[in-house]
């Protein structure tokens, strides 16, 4: 593992900048195309930034407090890892969501085109956190089980003789599978909207099963008949719910306008 790089670089934090780097340049090329503002574009990718930062930062520390107590202002250093993914959602996409409509941008349409750019942070994302030695699995036997060293998260939790399944790889890999399928679906873009949601539905589908090989401490579940499910795999599931939900409804009225406009056509005719 490598956490750090020239000795004071932490890999996990210069992942996550060229995640963001080159997620805001592919948002700004696509979005010259479809005349979107670059400044824009660039807010946006700003607001979303820390929105996600901060949301995945205190979602990671308020179940891990006891981390924190005796060392307060490690709260702020994200750079060494200790991110909550949700967390990052659940205040990104409203505070993305507030910005766009204040902005008046088209809503569905930005969206879309930041979806590709949020999977291949994904893939980023997971390969800092590989370096890092976070956001590990559970021990396996399987031939490709990794075996953390010492000086990092899964070796403070498993040592480093157990061999676990790594997570960060199989999520990086799943980044890119999402990311190509989001390129199918934009080719044909059935509808606006289908890009973002189709991005959700397919990550959320993704973690709930990635997360049976992930290691999770006892302050990350919750107890639901007898059972402690990673809280993860709830929010997973409300995602892939909340998703089909708008691609039946946005699906729909897409084929609501088709006929209006076929016929206002043949009017003109």
């Amino acid at each position: 593992m490598f956490p750090t790089i020239f000795h004071y670089i932490h890999t996990y934090g210069l992942m996550l900048a060229i995640a963001f780097l080159v997620g805001i340049g592919w948002v700004s090329r696509e979005g010259k195309r479809q005349n979107i503002p670059p400044d824009k574009v660039m807010d946006l990718g700003l607001w979303v930034l820390f929105a996600s930062v901060i949301g995945s930062r205190i979602a990671y520390v308020l179940p891990h407090w006891n981390e924190f107590a005796a060392r307060p202002l490690s709260v702020i250093a994200v750079w060494e890892g200790g991110l909550t993914f949700y967390g990052g959602v659940l205040l990104a996409v409203p505070v993305g969501f507030l910005f766009m409509w204040k902005n008046r941008l088209p809503i569905w349409r930005t969206s879309d085109l930041g979806a590709p750019a949020f999977a291949l942070g994904v893939f980023l994302g997971r390969v800092g956190c590989f370096l890092n030695g976070c956001c590990f699995g559970n021990p396996t036997g399987v031939p490709w089980g990794v075996t953390f060293p010492e000086n990092c998260p899964a070796g403070y939790q498993f040592g480093d003789v157990a061999r676990l399944h790594p997570t960060q790889v199989y999520e990086a890999l799943a980044g890119l599978a999402i990311l190509g399928i989001l390129l199918l679906v934009r080719r044909k873009k059935p509808f606006e909207g289908a890009v973002f949601w189709t991005f959700v539905l397919l990550y959320g589908a993704w973690r709930f099963l990635s997360d049976s090989w992930r290691y999770y401490d006892p302050q990350s579940t919750v107890l639901w008949s007898r059972m402690d499910i990673p809280e993860s795999r709830v929010a997973s599931l409300a995602l892939v719910a909340l998703s089909v939900v708008f691609l039946v409804i946005l699906s729909a009225q897409a084929r609501r306008r088709m006929p209006n406009s076929t016929v206002l056509k043949g009017e003109g005719k």
